[in-house]
């Protein structure tokens, strides 16, 4: 069964692919921290842009439309994981591997440690706060929810916005 009808349908694919895949790749390996998931959110957003092309859908910026679809392709994971996966051990995985993924760009340190435990302290009272339960009380998202009378989605995005704040402050640091 052939997927495309001509020849320049898999000459623009392959061209896509060449110049995009490792961008895409990376968009996904930042995204996810995963490089298994990364490979296969980059398999399925070539899928759809070969389907796409198959079509003959007019395409007028290649890499925004790739993104786009890129994005769409990383949104409906998130909604798969966090139905599947809601408030379990699974978080602690994924925030150790956010919270410690700039960290590890770094030669791992006590001098390192002692800048992020001081660079918190410099974060706004509610970021601290839960960065704190996060890290030193390693708890859960919904053990923070509960505890601080907070929605998840306030404490996933106060925390990752604690997170943006440690790495500006830890850029002018260094």
């Amino acid at each position: 069964m052939k997927i495309f009808r001509k020849k320049n349908e898999i000459i623009e694919l392959e061209r896509l692919f060449d110049k995009y895949f490792t961008d895409i790749y990376k968009f996904f390996t930042f995204k996810v921290q995963n490089k298994n998931i990364a490979e296969d959110l980059t398999s399925e957003t070539f899928l759809r842009l070969a389907e796409i092309i198959k079509n003959n859908t007019k395409i007028n910026n290649n890499k925004a439309f790739i993104y786009g679809i890129a994005k769409n392709v990383f949104l409906e994971w998130l909604k798969t994981k966090y139905k599947l996966n809601s408030f379990n051990d699974i978080e602690n995985i994924d925030f150790y591997n956010y919270a410690n993924g700039f960290i590890n760009s770094y030669e791992k340190s006590t001098e390192l440690e002692e800048i992020v435990k001081r660079l918190i302290k410099k974060l706004p009272k509610k970021q601290m706060e839960i960065l704190n339960y996060r890290i030193n009380e390693k708890l859960t998202l919904k053990e923070v929810r509960e505890k601080i009378g907070k929605d998840y989605n306030y404490v996933k995005v106060t925390q990752r916005r604690a997170i943006s704040n440690i790495k500006k402050l830890l850029a002018t640091e260094t």
